[in-house]
């Protein structure tokens, strides 16, 4: 899970940043959320349209540019659809919140501290619910439901797609990558090679040609998408360690405990 803030004052980003760690660490131990700070709405905006990065939920302050309810508007054309926060120090743009799809809005004040962290641990659980989606296949041996968060990676074999599962199943089914992969790419999936896409949950390490995954398998990196998956996986890296909530820095690369 990952939880992404854009706020142009460092100070704010850090006290966002720490409030959703807080409420990361409320949603129950061993859940995995990650945290990314951006200081810069236009490197979020790049990142959310080449699909750099994918986040559960984005949160925003309006009051850094000067602008309304715009910010929120043009993470929407990006085509980020999840649950978006808006946050300002004035009531002004409340209303306007509902003409982007706001999932909340909140005032900067101390009372409206709580309030965000409740906001955010029942955004998460709303987005672990719809994490356990799954993808509906058909092979020779019959019909499949396989939660998308137990699927490691896909890729394509003699013509037919396999999408290996958790516990080493594999399953192989007539379709292309491209399918698949327009339909696991909502949930953390990324293309790591012209014949793979890879859970970035389940890498552990990532080298120049070769990603480990958490049994140990080996899945290839091209390397025309080296840059994307080890981007990805920087970012998503709390998934490694699913007792602990990392903020991870986008000017920085710094990990805040």
């Amino acid at each position: 899970m990952q939880i992404t803030i854009c706020d142009g004052k460092s100070d704010e980003l850090k006290h966002l940043g720490m409030l959703a760690e807080a409420a990361s660490r409320e949603d129950g131990p061993g859940q995995g959320v990650g945290i990314v700070l951006f200081s810069n709405e236009q490197d979020l905006l790049v990142k959310l349209a080449k699909g750099r990065i994918s986040p559960d939920i984005v949160i925003v302050d309006l009051d850094t540019q000067g602008e309304g309810i715009e910010p929120g508007r043009r993470i929407r054309e990006t085509g980020y659809s999840g649950p978006l926060i808006l946050v300002s120090k004035s009531d002004d743009y409340a209303i306007p919140a509902f003409d982007v799809h706001a999932y909340n809005y909140v005032l900067k004040s101390d009372d409206d501290a709580g309030r965000l962290r409740r906001i955010l641990k029942e955004a998460l659980a709303e987005q672990r619910v719809a994490r356990r989606k799954q993808l509906i296949l058909n092979d020779l041996t019959g019909h499949h439901n396989i939660p998308i968060d137990t699927i490691m990676y896909a890729t394509v074999r003699k013509h037919l797609c396999l999408v290996c599962i958790e516990g080493g199943q594999e399953i192989e089914f007539v379709s292309t990558l491209e399918k698949v992969e327009a339909k696991l790419a909502p949930y953390g999936f990324i293309r790591c090679h012209r014949s793979y896409v890879v859970n970035v949950a389940m890498v552990t390490k990532c080298r120049f040609g070769e990603l480990t995954l958490v049994d140990g398998a080996k899945v290839p990196v091209g390397r025309s998408y080296y840059e994307s998956v080890r981007d990805a996986v920087d970012i998503l890296r709390s998934q490694v360690n699913k007792d602990s909530a990392w903020v991870y820095d986008s000017v920085a690369k710094q990990g805040l405990r």
